[in-house]
């Protein structure tokens, strides 16, 4: 569909995508091109999951800081232990607060989410909206010495983190009445980025998506011929053929058109980016269009994968975010 280049996207999903450790595929397995029944079923079993969240509880709330509330929520699903945080202004408002999820990036070596550090970039933003922040599937919240482990398996990174970020929001909206959950803004780069554009294409109460470095396309042969390891883990390992072409399409936001409840879609993309290449986005940005949908693609000349050394980028974040919360 897209050409080689999509495929060196995939190392962007951690810190070291290689073909060294090679793609044992299931017997039978061939990179045919999905047809419209096979995303039409992908879809329709992504529809029918259950992701309402039980044994809501907070594991831990810290109100040290002037601006806003911490709270570290567990639930469960399906009989798996889940972990997100969630930042509540201090301020009381009149009306219901709009919310912001910020989804992570990934890295091979599944390191610590250091929540310290992103609650300082986001700076002031946490006056004005609830922050959302969950811990994908085999992730470690870290805060104040304190972690929290999400279960699930590590390798379900996409499909499964976009599962794992609307069960959140389930509990939110029963749990926390200044809540506004239909004003919903989903951000996040490389890997967050993808998340961020599957929430658009599944959760109704998404509003406004913004996208950076993100790959969104893994159902390639090429793909995983330069993602090696961990293409296998995500994609091949303990699986047949169909479940893993299945697998792979349900990751990949380019196969699904975006709920018409969003109003708009931002791409950002490196014009020099190495890890996932621009043309990711600019095929992304030919599929919103075909399908209606009012998109920005911002790419950055020079700029590499990493978009958060980008002053420009820093600023139509902001410009975003500012946009979102008026009335």
């Amino acid at each position: 569909m897209c050409g080689v280049a999509l495929a060196l996207c995939l190392s962007a999903c951690g810190g070291g995508g290689s073909s060294s450790g090679g793609t044992a595929q299931p017997a039978g397995f061939e990179f045919a091109p999905a047809t419209t029944a096979q995303i039409a079923a992908v879809a329709q079993a992504i529809k029918a999951r259950d992701l309402s969240p039980r044994n809501a509880a907070v594991a831990y709330e810290d109100s040290s800081n002037s601006t806003y509330v911490l709270r570290i929520i567990r639930h469960s699903v399906n009989g798996v232990d889940h972990y997100g945080a969630v930042t509540i202004p201090t301020v009381r408002y009149t009306t219901k607060l709009p919310v912001v999820v910020e989804l992570d990036g990934m890295d091979d070596d599944n390191p610590p989410l250091d929540l310290a550090r992103k609650l300082t970039g986001l700076g002031v933003q946490t006056r004005d909206a609830i922050v959302v922040m969950p811990a994908f599937r085999g992730r470690t919240l870290q805060f104040a010495g304190r972690s929290w482990t999400a279960g699930g398996d590590f390798c379900d990174g996409f499909d499964g983190a976009a599962d794992d970020t609307m069960a959140l929001l389930n509990v939110l909206e029963a749990t926390e009445p200044a809540a506004d959950v239909s004003r919903l803004l989903v951000r996040g780069g490389s890997r967050g980025g993808s998340v961020a554009l599957l929430l658009g294409q599944r959760d109704a109460r998404v509003r406004v998506v913004s996208a950076g470095s993100a790959p969104v396309d893994f159902y390639r042969a090429d793909a995983a011929a330069a993602y090696g390891k961990m293409f296998q883990c995500q994609f091949f390992t303990g699986k047949t053929a169909e479940q893993s072409r299945s697998a792979m399409i349900a990751a990949s936001a380019l196969h699904f058109p975006m709920l018409r409840s969003v109003s708009a879609v931002y791409l950002e993309h490196g014009g020099a980016d190495a890890t996932v290449p621009v043309l990711n986005a600019t095929e992304m940005n030919k599929r919103l269009l075909a399908d209606g949908v009012k998109v920005d693609l911002v790419v950055y000349p020079g700029a590499g994968h990493d978009l958060g050394q980008v002053a420009a980028y820093r600023a139509l974040q902001d410009s975003i975010f500012y946009a979102f919360i008026q009335p």
